[in-house]
């Protein structure tokens, strides 16, 4: 008697997978012989950030280039206010009598960014200052005796590629100047007669003794029929990637929000980093921006910090997609994945050393959101064509019909005891627990396994099943603890320093049904939080093996890595054990900090009475799992 004959049947509606898997595909393109010596940090998952579908070094931080210019805006957005606008006053020295300034007129600008081409249109960066002249013209200005000066900072007119930063700072008068002359030029164009003289002065006080005449702000003029506030002015910045308008924004939120009214990048960087920690939930460990445009070296974050941004400012503040440069339509990628034309909306970046792309695709075939960072970085020099190409390519790994929400079901099978044993495969992805539904295909699905929830043990008193785990050697006390998913939050974890002999953790669960089990860790994400060489014995039905494995904020900080898999039976002692003997020292504070693992499992036994059903994986919402099984099992 046959104990099962299985029929596997294809879910009409979804489309068959590649053979290979998404890793898969995605290694292959990584793996180009032009682009493989690259350091990459990249990490891709959907729209709620369930599944994460591809990760390498998600949480490295590398040299982000342009893509320094998402931080810089967004944080305008959060800091300053969409309906913040740029203000610049005008001033007059002397007397101002029967249309005649017997002194200097001066502009004291506060950053305004908009006085440029990008804005205004090729032979038009002027417009603002001619609208300036105008306003001062129906005051009754007719001549300027005095000199014409720009105070404050400006970047009057300079190109998307120019440079603000660093090696700008003692020539930014020399900036103003050209505001000045471009001031002159608008005054003298409407008959408004003055001097030759012009001069720049980087100060934010006007002269003493000066008077105001007249306050212009940003939002008087208007980009693409809107007025000219910080939410409209992030798209000539993102859009065609402009430099010298980003670093003077990340110069302006200083500005503004120091009490000491200080114009330095740091000051900026100061409230974007307690903005994005306090208010977006971004974990700054490793988040450096020198500058706002990305030309420095020294900026630094990850790809995970870079999704974990988009899909905030997504939720929160959608008008800001609006500046993202979109494929095939706008921006630096107009020309680029012309295949996808308006389904990647992102960010771009270029250096000698770096390469950049990240932002959200929407699939056209399954509607969903897919969220991206990507950074590339060769201290020898990126391939930049090479590069740009197979970014491009992994974009369009997502972009294909089939792509999985989850594990695919591959069978179900009778054991001699009349339980069904269903298997699945999790194709590589990372994702949130799934239940298990089976129906005859006749209408409805009810559940096949109830108790789907993986066990989880935390190291420190407090935590889930903390009695599982025992400890040997010099253990310390820390207030850091995993923020991984499904972690009791507000407790600490346990440390030992590899410097102060062998120690070994153990994870020995008692609660646990019998059954295979994908074994995860997760530590702490701190840079000192590394354990490379940590021996992993896991002692299960098949016996005791080890094998090394290195620990750290990279690998398992605050979130889950598996390190292997168990056939666990219940009342047998079978346990997973970290042990940092050998340890490999690369530092004083190496350290085994294991602060939990969890036990996945990897199929369930339920019974079943039904002859013939099809089996399918339901995600945490709603995403069924795909290809489905229509499975025929008899006595």
């Amino acid at each position: 008697m046959r104990l099962f004959v299985v029929a596997v049947v294809c879910c009409a509606l979804t489309a068959a997978l590649p053979a290979q898997s998404i890793p898969e595909q995605v290694d292959a393109i990584l793996s180009r012989p032009e682009v493989v010596a690259n350091d990459w940090t990249i990490l891709i998952e959907n729209a709620d950030g369930t599944v994460e579908y591809y990760a390498r070094r998600p949480d490295r931080g590398l040299i982000p280039a342009s893509n320094t210019k998402l931080f810089t805006t967004a944080a305008a957005y959060g800091l300053l206010g969409l309906d913040h606008e740029f203000e610049t006053r005008i001033y007059h020295t002397g007397t101002f009598a029967d249309g005649t300034i017997a002194g200097d007129i001066v502009l004291l600008t506060e950053h305004d960014p908009t006085w440029n081409a990008a804005v205004f249109g090729t032979d038009n960066a002027r417009a603002a200052l001619d609208h300036i002249a105008v306003m001062l013209a129906t005051q009754g200005v007719r001549a300027v005796e005095g000199a014409v000066l720009c105070y404050g900072a400006t970047v009057y007119n300079q190109g998307s590629t120019g440079t603000s930063h660093n090696s700008w700072w003692s020539a930014q008068a020399a900036r103003n100047n050209e505001a000045a002359v471009a001031f002159r030029d608008a005054l003298n164009a409407l008959g408004i007669a003055t001097g030759e003289a012009t001069s720049g002065v980087h100060r934010f006080d006007p002269p003493e003794g000066a008077t105001l005449l007249y306050t212009h702000k940003s939002g008087d003029l208007t980009f693409e029929n809107r007025r000219l506030n910080v939410e409209i002015v992030a798209r000539p910045i993102n859009r065609p990637s402009h430099n010298p308008m980003s670093d003077l924004l990340l110069r302006h939120i200083g500005y503004k929000l120091d009490p000491q009214r200080r114009d330095t990048y740091t000051a900026g960087e100061h409230f974007a980093r307690i903005w994005l920690r306090d208010t977006v939930g971004l974990d700054v460990n490793g988040l450096v921006l020198q500058d706002g445009s990305g030309l420095e070296y020294a900026n630094t974050f990850s790809a995970r910090q870079t999704v974990h941004l988009l899909r905030w400012m997504n939720a929160h503040y959608p008008q800001w997609n609006d500046s993202l440069t979109v494929s095939g339509v706008t921006g630096t990628i107009r020309n680029r994945m012309t295949d996808l034309p308006g389904l990647f909306r992102g960010k771009t970046g270029s250096l000698r050393v770096c390469i950049a792309l990240s932002g959200y695709l929407d699939n056209p075939h399954d509607g969903r959101r897919y969220y991206m960072g990507m950074i590339a970085n060769n201290e020898r020099g990126v391939d930049q064509a090479a590069t740009r190409g197979a970014l491009d390519d992994v974009v369009r790994v997502f972009a294909q019909p089939g792509i999985p929400t989850g594990p695919t079901a591959l069978g179900v099978r009778r054991e001699a005891d009349g339980t069904a044993r269903v298997e699945w495969s999790d194709n590589g992805l990372t994702a949130s627990d799934y239940r298990v539904l089976a129906g005859t295909g006749g209408g409805g699905f009810v559940p096949l396994a109830t108790a789907f929830a993986p066990y989880v043990i935390e190291s420190a008193p407090g935590g889930a099943h903390a009695g599982d785990y025992a400890e040997w050697g010099a253990f310390e006390w820390t207030q850091a603890h995993s923020a991984a998913a499904g972690l009791t939050t507000g407790i600490g974890s346990r440390f030992a320093r590899a410097t102060t002999g062998p120690a070994r953790a153990r994870f020995a669960p008692s609660g646990l049904a019998s059954g295979r089990y994908r074994i995860d860790v997760t530590c702490p994400d701190f840079p000192n939080a590394k354990a490379p060489g940590t021996l992993v014995r896991i002692s299960d039905a098949a016996g005791t093996r080890a094998a090394t494995w290195d620990i750290s904020h990279d690998t398992a900080g605050n979130r889950w890595r598996a390190v292997g898999e168990m056939e666990f039976v219940a009342g047998m002692g079978h346990f997973v054990e970290f042990d940092n003997a050998a340890q490999v020292l690369t530092g004083e504070n190496d350290r085994l900090n294991v602060a939990a693992v969890r036990f996945v499992p990897q199929f369930h036994r339920d019974q079943t009475g039904a002859q013939a059903f099809r089996v399918v994986l339901i995600g945490p919402h709603g995403d069924e799992s795909a290809p489905s099984n229509a499975v025929m099992l008899e006595p």
